[in-house]
C-alpha cells in the first residue's frame, strides 16, 4: 500500500495525458501476481491473509512508530532522546500534517484496509469445494472483515473529530470497503464519523460470524470470534450504547476460554503469549534473516524503549506517570526501577543492578526483556520478539465495569474494578480482599475509579489517548502541555494524502 500512495501522481499522469493508448496503459507487468494466479487454494488465500495481519508488525504501527504518538502524546512516557522532530511535536501538541510518525501510522491503516478489501472480493469468488472447503473460507473472510472493521476504527479514532458522540455527521475517516480500478475511485473523501462507526459494527457483526471460537496449532494468534465479540463492545462503548456494549462484555466475560493470568506481569514478559487473557494479540518473531525496519518479523520497539544498555533508551516515564502509581504493585511490571531491577545483555553476561539517571530514571518494561540486549538480538537485526496484546480481558473488565456502571448497576461495576486489583496484588480475582479492594462512595467517585484504574492496568499499552477523548477530560488533564480544544481532539490529515487526492479534506488548525 506504501508503495500505491508513492505511485499514484505517476498513475494520475499516465492516465491524463493526452494520446495514451489504452493497449500502452494495459501491458502486462510479468513480475505481478494477478487475483487469478494467487487465489486458487487454501494456503495461497492464506498466503494473501498474512498479508492482511503484517501491517500490524510493520514499522508504521506495533512494530515502533504508533507507540511514540500513543504515549508521548498522553504524557505517559517522557521523550530523553530529543532528535526526532515529529516526536517532539507530539510530546508538545505543536504536531503538523507533515509530522512523519502519524504519516506512517496512516500508511499502516490504509493498508490493512485494502489488503483486506483484495482477501474478502477474492475468496468470496474461490469455489466450494473446488478451490477451498466452506469453513476455510468463512474463517479468511472473517479474519479480514475484522481487520477491516480494526483498522477503520483505529483511523476514525486517530483522525476523526471526537468524540463521536458529539457529533456523529463530523468528518471522520475514509470508509474503502473495494479495491480502486481507475482515477475516480481513487479520490475517497473522508466519511461521517458515524458512518464510519456504522461500517465498522457491520464488519465486526459479519466477521463474528465466521470466525472460530479458537485456532490451534500454526492458527494460533489469529483472531477469533470472541476478538469481534469484544471489540464490538468497544465499539459499543465509545457510542455511550451502554446496553449493547455491556451484553457483548458478557459474553465474553462468559466465555471459558477468558480469564486472567495469575501473574499481571506475565502478560508483556513473553512467558504467556495468546494466552486465556489475551484477546487480540499482534504477533513478533526474532527468528529472521530481516530487519525489523526492513519488514522482519520482529519489532523495534524495545530497541528504542529499553534502557541502556539494553536498548537505546529513547524514552522513560514521566514524573507524573511515576507519581500516579504511588505503591501500586504493577509500578514493578510496568517500568524498570532503579535499585529493585536487574538486566544482563545475554545468556553469558552477569545480572547487574539496574541503573538509569535519564529523565526519571524509570524506564519502559513491557514488551522488553530484561535479559538481552534489544540492539544486538540475533545477528545485529533489532528483531524483538516479545507479542503485544491490544485486547486483553482486564481491559474488558473495566470497560465493562464503566458501562455497568452508567446503566447504575454500581455494585457489579465495582467488582470488576477488584477483579483487576485483586490480580494485580497477586490474589484470586474472585475473592474479596482488604489490601486490594477498592471502596467507593457514590456514582461519581466509581466513576474516577475506574479512569484510575485503567490507567494503572493499561499503562503503556496504547488505550489512554482513546479513553481521555471518548470521556471528555484530555483538555482538563493536557491543556497545560499545549492541548487545544476542537483542534487536537483530532489529528492532521497528512500532506500527501491532501495533495493527491482532491477529495481529502483537512482537520481544523492544521
Amino acid at each position: 500500500m506504501k508503495k500505491r500512495y508513492i505511485l499514484t501522481p505517476l498513475l494520475i499522469t499516465l492516465l491524463a495525458a493526452p494520446g495514451c493508448k489504452d493497449e500502452f496503459l494495459e501491458t502486462p507487468d510479468p513480475n505481478n501476481l494477478g487475483a487469478s494466479s494467487l487465489y486458487v487454494d487454501t494456503d495461497n488465500a492464506n498466503l494473501a491473509l498474512t498479508g492482511v495481519y503484517a501491517p500490524l508488525k510493520d514499522i508504521d504501527l506495533w512494530g515502533d512508530q504508533i507507540h511514540f504518538f500513543l504515549h508521548q502524546i498522553t504524557d505517559e512516557y517522557d521523550l530523553v532522546w530529543k532528535g526526532d522532530a515529529g516526536w517532539n511535536e507530539i510530546k508538545q501538541f505543536s504536531v503538523s500534517s507533515e509530522n512523519a510518525t502519524l504519516r506512517s501510522a496512516w500508511y499502516g491503516v490504509a493498508k490493512m484496509v485494502l489488503r483486506s478489501n483484495d482477501v474478502i472480493e477474492n475468496v468470496e469468488k474461490m469455489k466450494v469445494p473446488e478451490q477451498i472447503t466452506q469453513q476455510n473460507k468463512e474463517y479468511i473472510l472473517g479474519q479480514a472483515y475484522f481487520i477491516r472493521a480494526f483498522a477503520h476504527f483505529l483511523g476514525v479514532n486517530i483522525w476523526g473529530q471526537q468524540p463521536v458522540i458529539v457529533d456523529g455527521a463530523a468528518p471522520g475517516f475514509p470508509v474503502v470497503t473495494g479495491t480502486p480500478v481507475n482515477r475516480d475511485q481513487m479520490y475517497v473523501k473522508r466519511a461521517p464519523v458515524s458512518e464510519v462507526y456504522a461500517q465498522v459494527i457491520a464488519d465486526l457483526r459479519t466477521a463474528e460470524g465466521l470466525l472460530p471460537v479458537a485456532w490451534t496449532g500454526n492458527g494460533l494468534g489469529r483472531v477469533t470470534k470472541g476478538a469481534a465479540t469484544a471489540y464490538l463492545g468497544k465499539v459499543y462503548l465509545y457510542q455511550q450504547n451502554w446496553e449493547g456494549a455491556a451484553a457483548k462484555f458478557e459474553e465474553v466475560i462468559g466465555n471459558p476460554a477468558y480469564s486472567l493470568l495469575p501473574n499481571y506481569g506475565d502478560n508483556f514478559n513473553g512467558k504467556a503469549e495468546n494466552s486465556p487473557e489475551s484477546i487480540f494479540e499482534v504477533q513478533f518473531s526474532d527468528k529472521s534473516p530481516m530487519m525489523s525496519w526492513d519488514g522482519g518479523p520482529g519489532h523495534a520497539y524495545a530497541t528504542r524503549h529499553a534502557p541502556d544498555p539494553l536498548g537505546w533508551g529513547n524514552v522513560s516515564l514521566s514524573p507524573a506517570t511515576v507519581t500516579q502509581f504511588g505503591t501500586d504493585p504493577r509500578l514493578r511490571h510496568t517500568a524498570f526501577i532503579p535499585g529493585k531491577d536487574s538486566v544482563k545483555m545475554g545468556d553469558n553476561a552477569n545480572w547487574q543492578p539496574y541503573k538509569n539517571t535519564n529523565g526519571t530514571g524509570y524506564s519502559p518494561k513491557k514488551f522488553i526483556r530484561a535479559d538481552r540486549s534489544a540492539v544486538n538480538t540475533g545477528p545485529g537485526l533489532f528483531n524483538n520478539e516479545i507479542n503485544m496484546p491490544l485486547m486483553r480481558l482486564a481491559d474488558v473488565y473495566l470497560m465493562y465495569a464503566e458501562a455497568q456502571l452508567e446503566r447504575g448497576n454500581a455494585t457489579v461495576a465495582l467488582e470488576y474494578v477488584n477483579k483487576v486489583r485483586r490480580r494485580a496484588y497477586g490474589l484470586s480475582p474472585g475473592t474479596p480482599s482488604p489490601e486490594a479492594d477498592r471502596t467507593v462512595a457514590g456514582a461519581a467517585e466509581l466513576r474516577q475509579a475506574i479512569r484510575d484504574e485503567r490507567f494503572l492496568e493499561l499503562c503503556g499499552e496504547g488505550h489512554r489517548w482513546f479513553d481521555l477523548l471518548r470521556w471528555g477530560v484530555a483538555d482538563d488533564l493536557l491543556t497545560p502541555r499545549g492541548f487545544t480544544p476542537g483542534i487536537h481532539q483530532a489529528m492532521p490529515i497528512p500532506t500527501n494524502e491532501i495533495q493527491l487526492n482532491p477529495a481529502m479534506t483537512q482537520n481544523n488548525g492544521y
